[in-house]
């Protein structure tokens, strides 16, 4: 019985205590002052959205010469009139002022002929990027070219000088693509 008696005066002592009349006059002032100073925050975020001008348009990029030129040789390959598009890039390597500047369009030569599958003219037109400017991308075309023409020395040692020049192992893992490419090649050659 004395447990009862005490659950039913824990009861009352809470009844009593949650909610009398200043709690609900609290809870009221509570709900309000909540209310207004989110109103407020809207107010102030609408004003702030109001009175920013909008955004200016982006300025349209001014392209280099080189940049022209690549897009309309990329826009004549695409269209299937690769032809004009070895035309357009000799014009460019004609104009061309810098070596960097050659070398890049006679790359693009190259890769244009290799698509076409043209191994004979993409193997010499990175030579000649390759005389103007070595890199891992004209070793990397050198290779290839001799590879599809079976030259399997020449591209072997093609994809040894790329691997060289790629330097450090990459996150992509280039280096241990070439590493079994040289291998394969290699054990083809000893056949």
């Amino acid at each position: 019985m004395s447990e009862h008696k005490q659950a039913l005066t824990s009861t009352k002592s809470v009844e009593n205590n949650s909610i009398g009349p200043k709690s609900r006059k609290r809870t009221y002032i509570l709900a309000a002052v909540g209310t207004l100073l989110i109103g407020i925050c809207a107010a102030g975020t609408y004003y702030l959205s109001s009175t920013k001008q909008a955004p200016k348009p982006a300025a349209t990029p001014q392209l280099t010469p080189q940049e022209k030129t690549n897009y309309q040789a990329l826009g004549q390959q695409i269209k299937g009139d690769s032809s004009a598009a070895q035309k357009t890039l000799d014009d460019a390597i004609a104009n061309a002022t810098s070596p960097a500047d050659k070398a890049s369009f006679y790359m693009q030569k190259a890769n244009l002929a290799c698509a076409t599958n043209d191994y004979t003219n993409g193997l010499t037109f990175a030579k000649k990027a390759e005389e103007l400017k070595s890199s891992t991308a004209t070793a990397s075309v050198l290779a290839l070219c001799a590879e599809k023409q079976g030259d399997t020395k020449a591209a072997i040692s093609y994809y040894k000088l790329q691997l060289q020049r790629i330097g450090k192992p990459t996150v992509r893992g280039d280096d241990d693509e070439l590493r079994a490419k040289i291998t394969k090649l290699e054990g083809a050659l000893q056949q």
